[in-house]
């Protein structure tokens, strides 16, 4: 007997369950410190509790989308629900253990469930849009299982980036990012807009949101309404971002950080394992690239491109979350060589398989 087909409703129920247990399980890796990264709460120049109140080192404090919000909800929260959560955390046993394990303060619990909530909700919003952005670029539907793959392959493959330090900013760039990132593919201004407002309050890397727009729009409209957004978007990047570094200029640390010197000491001792491992992933990402479609083929190298010459000067050049901006794109370029492997194997297959 042939079994019926799931409803609609019931498939949605089934995918919706899955993107919760994923990003739930992707945010505990996230939170928890191991011997692979520490955790939202131990680095000393951007401690959890001085990220909410502004306390923080420059440039992280300067990321200030999620503290912020953490901050308001936190001023118009009932007293008796921060006092009830901060009570619950020293007295009872199962969440007194969670937060000796994740080394959060007890007397912040209403904080640290707060921004959990938020992070949580990043990632799935990120795992809904990263399957749309992937499937649109692809030319692929994403119902159904393939939904499902794809949702598990964009959640899935997250906490191999999670290196050193976690961040309280990096699950709103990650969904903020992407989401600008599908609404310039699907041509949604008004959404890009407001993303991108968004995103150049969570960090600074929003400013490579205006290159892609202003490929993405070329002769889209007159060259005076073309240059006029993109000076719209300029202006309104660097007032969000001047008002940020006005409003911590006074914190500690510098408005960056310099590691270059670490870098070429990194690449000159670990270059072996880490090419091995960069050129795999490279040749996948790049496989097929005549046939990639206009977006990727611009999006991929401006993103990884800039992000790669950030982290040589900037950050760790072997710290991934430094990439997550290009993660996405990275996904579909990845989705669209296998589908191309894929259909040269099926051709090969059937041609060898004609007498």
């Amino acid at each position: 007997m042939r079994s019926l087909p799931l409803s609609n409703t019931l498939r949605q129920v089934l995918i919706f369950g899955v993107l919760v247990l994923l990003s739930g399980a992707v945010l505990f890796v996230f939170l928890r410190p191991d011997r692979h990264h520490m955790g939202i709460n131990q680095y000393y120049k951007a401690k959890f509790l001085a990220m909410v109140n502004g306390e923080a080192h420059r440039p992280f404090v300067c990321r200030a989308l999620l503290p912020w919000t953490v901050k308001a909800v936190s001023s118009v929260a009932p007293t008796d629900w921060k006092q009830s959560l901060a009570v619950l955390a020293h007295s009872n046993d199962v969440v007194r253990r969670a937060f000796v394990a994740f080394r959060w303060e007890s007397d912040a619990a209403f904080e640290y469930a707060t921004a959990s909530l938020l992070m949580f909700l990043c990632f799935a919003g990120f795992g809904r849009v990263a399957v749309k952005l992937i499937a649109g670029t692809c030319g692929i539907s994403a119902e159904r299982a393939v939904g499902v793959v794809l949702l598990a392959f964009a959640l899935g493959l997250l906490p191999v980036l999670f290196r050193y330090v976690s961040y309280i900013y990096d699950p709103p760039q990650l969904f903020l990012f992407t989401a600008g990132l599908y609404a310039l593919f699907e041509r949604r201004g008004w959404m890009f807009f407001f993303v991108f407002a968004l995103c150049s309050i969570n960090k600074e890397t929003a400013l490579l949101l205006i290159p892609l727009f202003a490929v993405a729009y070329r002769g889209k409209f007159s060259e005076k309404r073309y240059l006029s957004v993109i000076l719209i978007l300029a202006a309104v990047y660097s007032l969000i971002r001047g008002l940020i570094f006005l409003a911590f200029r006074n914190n500690p640390g510098a408005a960056v950080e310099f590691h270059f010197h670490r870098n070429l000491i990194f690449l000159k001792t670990a270059w072996m394992p880490a090419s091995l491992v960069l050129s795999a992933l490279l040749v996948l990402i790049f496989h097929d690239w005549d046939r990639k479609p206009p977006f990727l083929k611009y999006s991929l190298p401006i993103v990884l491109g800039t992000l790669g010459t950030f982290s040589l000067f900037f950050g760790f050049i072997d710290e991934w979350r430094g990439y997550y901006e290009a993660y996405p794109l990275m996904l579909a370029s990845s989705v669209h060589s296998f589908l191309a492997l894929k259909e040269k194997a099926r051709l090969k297959f059937h041609r060898t398989s004609i007498p």
